[in-house]
């Protein structure tokens, strides 16, 4: 049986003109349809047209999901923190607090703010106190749901509320936590209840050290303050303790107690030295003498 076998004096031009031909894409099928010239593609170009519409389809879903997604855990974050704050101020009933509330309400409904940045500068002139800020949104959007006029209002401070409580959202929880107790401490003479208040939640969320701390109270509070300080603050990290809410670290809850313990140590042992300097100075040291 004779064998086939390619030419192998085949020339380069013919080589090339071979490639050329195998290379070249098929013609395509077409014809005429109601006097319109159609071209059939072929069934490869067809596929990677499917290919690619269902890759953006399937593009646009997930980012729609995502989207959607955000949304959802936005809400249910506002949701969980108004929870949270309404508990904690429900229990410290203020007529102050409440009427200015109202204030900022009929404010909101008459219609003045007109952009996000101008209710978040509001917001701060109503309140240097972000819990008492997110409170108050809180009611505005339950007062003005009703009013269809007033959904461009409603917007904002949705917007607002999303903002603050995706920023500063355990600023406002432990803000609203402490606010009873520095309220109490504030009457008892402690100190004011706002530095009452920015000493605990400085202290849960970003402690530093005893030193820090020594000089924190000292600053907010005077030089005679430190044993009521440190006994308001103990007394708030116990129940934080006690009630082991899952936000909270009790780790650092303990460093925290320890170390303000350590501090009324050292206030006491502070205040036996300078009473036996003022002895010493005064002459009355029972046999030492001052140089």
């Amino acid at each position: 049986m004779a064998t086939i076998q390619s030419n192998p004096y085949l020339t380069a031009t013919q080589s090339e003109g071979r490639r050329e031909e195998v290379s070249r894409p098929l013609p395509q099928s077409g014809g005429l349809f109601q006097g319109e010239r159609v071209v059939l593609a072929s069934a490869s170009q067809s596929l990677a047209d499917a290919a690619e519409e269902l890759t953006f389809v399937f593009s646009e879903r997930s980012e729609h999901s995502l989207a959607k997604r955000k949304l959802s855990d936005s809400h249910a974050r506002i949701s969980e923190i108004e929870a949270l704050v309404g508990d904690y101020l429900d229990k410290v009933p203020e007529l102050e607090r409440q009427q200015k509330i109202k204030e900022m309400v009929s404010h909101l409904g008459s219609g003045r703010l007109a952009n996000l940045s101008q209710l978040l500068a509001y917001l701060e002139s109503y309140s240097g106190e972000v819990s008492e800020q997110f409170e108050a949104l809180c009611q505005a959007r339950k007062a003005l749901a009703g009013r269809p006029e007033m959904q461009g209002t409603l917007n904002l401070v949705e917007q607002a509320l999303a903002k603050l409580a995706d920023e500063q959202g355990a600023a406002i929880v432990l803000g609203a936590r402490i606010t009873g107790p520095a309220a109490e401490a504030a009457r008892q003479g402690v100190g004011s209840e706002q530095d009452l208040r920015d000493l605990y939640r400085d202290a849960v969320q970003d402690y530093r050290s005893l030193s820090t701390a020594w000089r924190d109270i000292h600053g907010r509070f005077g030089n005679g303050a430190l044993e009521k300080v440190t006994g308001f603050m103990m007394k708030a990290l116990s129940a934080d303790l006690d009630s082991q809410q899952r936000w909270l670290d009790p780790v650092k809850l303990e460093r925290v107690m320890s170390d303000m313990h350590k501090l009324r140590q050292l206030n006491t042992l502070s205040a036996q030295v300078d009473e036996l300097w003022q002895r010493v100075k005064g002459g009355e040291a029972h046999g030492i003498r001052a140089f």
